[in-house]
């Protein structure tokens, strides 16, 4: 049952490749092709070694020896033509694999990428596996050239002798045996290296970061990351050790098999009965199919390690979509509705508990509590971003999972490698692009916005910031529901007030929600509620929650006498 499954995926891999890139037929051509040359030319070997010693004349020893320079001349060639086509062909198979990925991640459960193991051990190793599809593929090709070029061998043999055939096929037994045997243990070792790596990369790429000199500086803490570095780098060699290791073991036993077939092979071939021609070419030809069956060795162990690998592939790209409904479309609910929500993180760490509240249509909500009470992640439950671990959230005659009813400006928004119009259109017309740059005070400039580049350009956080703000309205402006977490907590006040001001004026009968830790602007809301410890705690407008005298009272004390005072009194939420 098994088998049939694994030849029922053979074929839809052999149809999926030859369906994506025409240069498959190239490939194989060539592999078949380069495989009968050795064939013809230990034929046309022998035909000269004849002339030479049966003196047969010189036109026809001649006319060999320049056939057989033109077969070498041949294969060089078609050599350079097959390495141009598998150039080619693993390029249509990387790009066809990243956009699998990119269409999962589309879908995917975005709480996993809170899961560093998940992220390690899943992403990261599907990230590497985009190979895998072209292994396969060119692996099967060259396993099919390897068994023309050993048929035509026994063949050759057989025209000596036919009891050659026997211990021909006896010699490719080892290369059976290693592959199979070898095959699962590779892989395990395989996944363990790439969890080492992945380590020791992320430590040493850290020495390339400016963030990582500045901070090194500082704390004087370079010996330790460099002792960290050296650690995870000798692990990651203990680990190569080990599969080397094994490896050897195995190969060394299968070797000196391999040398005792040959051994009597060519004796036999010696004392047979051939011309002296076809003694002399069949050795050059037995070592160079010698070396074929090396590669049958590696091409069987490459086809059953990465047929294993494209099965962690597929499982992950074909696997259902993680998108799950976060709320029902109702038309009768006249407002937001979020209804016994709760929330945990992948390591267990409980964010929010049974929260409810329903916010009006056009009304303006800010979110406010201490760091780690919940309000980034709450933005990105009713964002559709998050699955909650129960509860409903419930939006207008809209779909909340609907990206176009719903825009948001992130705490950290993302900074693309492009330029500022770039970076802000993602695609859209150039005259948006200026209108929102005009209004948020941002200069164009000739460059990357991201480091990394010779013509990078360095942004202040605040800059960036009003990069996000302007992609958000060139690209959102039909949104229903507009969400904003800390979207200006890297501006001064002064221009937080106006980019403020600008967002009411943009979002005029809107629904709108922004977390912030300014309860200067908190003040202008609609409401405000205030999360402490994953839970509701308050709710109401500011004057109400100032006469209650509560958690926001005392925050907005706190930050009252820190402007007033300069903040020798207390410090900033």
């Amino acid at each position: 049952m098994r088998s049939s499954t694994r030849i029922r995926k053979i074929l839809h891999i052999w149809k999926v490749g030859f369906g994506e890139s025409s240069h498959c037929w190239k490939c194989m051509a060539y592999e078949a092709f380069l495989s009968v040359i050795p064939y013809a030319m230990a034929r046309i070997f022998s035909e000269i070694i004849n002339g030479i010693m049966e003196i047969r004349g010189l036109p026809v020893t001649l006319f060999c020896i320049g056939l057989y320079a033109a077969l070498q001349f041949l294969s060089i060639k078609v050599s350079q033509f097959n390495q141009a086509a598998h150039f080619q062909l693993r390029q249509d198979y990387d790009l066809l694999a990243r956009k699998q990925i990119e269409n999962r991640i589309r879908t995917i459960d975005l709480t996993l990428f809170e899961d560093e193991k998940w992220k390690i051990e899943k992403l990261g190793r599907v990230n590497r596996l985009t190979h895998s599809l072209y292994d396969e593929i060119t692996s099967q090709f060259r396993l099919f050239a390897a068994v023309l070029g050993t048929m035509l061998y026994l063949l050759y043999l057989a025209q000596l002798d036919k009891s050659l055939v026997i211990w021909g096929g006896v010699a490719f037994v080892p290369s059976i045996i290693k592959s199979v045997l070898y095959g699962k243990i590779h892989l395990k070792q395989s996944k363990r290296l790439d969890i080492h790596k992945q380590k020791y990369n992320r430590i040493y790429n850290m020495f390339f970061e400016k963030a990582f000199s500045q901070e090194t500086r500082i704390f004087d803490s370079f010996q330790f990351i460099r002792e960290k570095w050296t650690e995870a780098l000798k692990n990651v060699y203990h680990q190569k050790q080990k599969a080397a290791v094994t490896q050897n073991v195995i190969d060394l036993v299968c070797a000196v098999f391999s040398i005792f077939i040959y051994t009597i092979l060519i004796v036999k071939i010696c004392n047979g009965s051939g011309g002296i021609g076809q003694i002399v070419a069949t050795i050059p030809y037995s070592l160079t199919v010698a070396g074929s069956v090396n590669s049958i060795d590696m091409t069987f162990k490459s086809i059953y390690y990465s047929f294993l690998e494209l099965e962690e592939f597929d499982l992950f790209v074909n696997s259902e979509s993680d998108a799950g409904a976060i709320g029902t479309v109702e038309e009768e609910i006249a407002e937001l509705n979020i209804e016994n929500l709760s929330f945990s993180y992948p390591n267990g760490r409980d964010v929010l508990s049974d929260i409810s509240f329903s916010i009006r249509k056009g009304e303006k909500v800010a979110l406010v509590g201490k760091n780690g009470s919940g309000k980034s992640t709450l933005m990105k439950i009713i964002a559709g971003l998050y699955k909650p671990a129960r509860g409903t959230v419930k939006f207008p005659g809209r779909d909340i999972n609907n990206s176009q009813d719903v825009a948001m400006v992130f705490q950290y928004p993302v900074r693309y490698p492009f330029g500022v119009e770039e970076n802000i259109s993602l695609g859209e017309s150039t005259e948006r692009v200026c209108f929102f740059q005009d209004k948020m005070g941002i200069c164009s400039r000739e460059g990357v916005l991201v480091e990394g580049f010779t013509n990078s350009i360095n942004l202040s956080g605040g800059e960036w910031q009003k990069v996000a703000i302007s992609r958000l309205f060139a690209n959102k402006e039909h949104a229903e529901l507009y969400l904003f977490d800390e979207p200006t907590s890297a501006l001064d006040p002064k221009s937080e007030l106006e980019i403020f001001e600008y967002f009411q004026e943009m979002t005029e009968g809107k629904t709108c929600i922004y977390a912030t830790h300014r309860l200067g602007i908190a003040r202008q809301a609609d409401r405000i509620i205030v999360l402490s410890n994953g839970k509701v705690a308050e709710m109401g407008t500011h004057e109400e929650l100032i006469e209650h005298n509560g958690i926001y009272a005392k925050m907005y004390q706190m930050q009252s006498e820190w402007y007033v005072n300069g903040g020798s009194n207390a410090c900033i939420i």
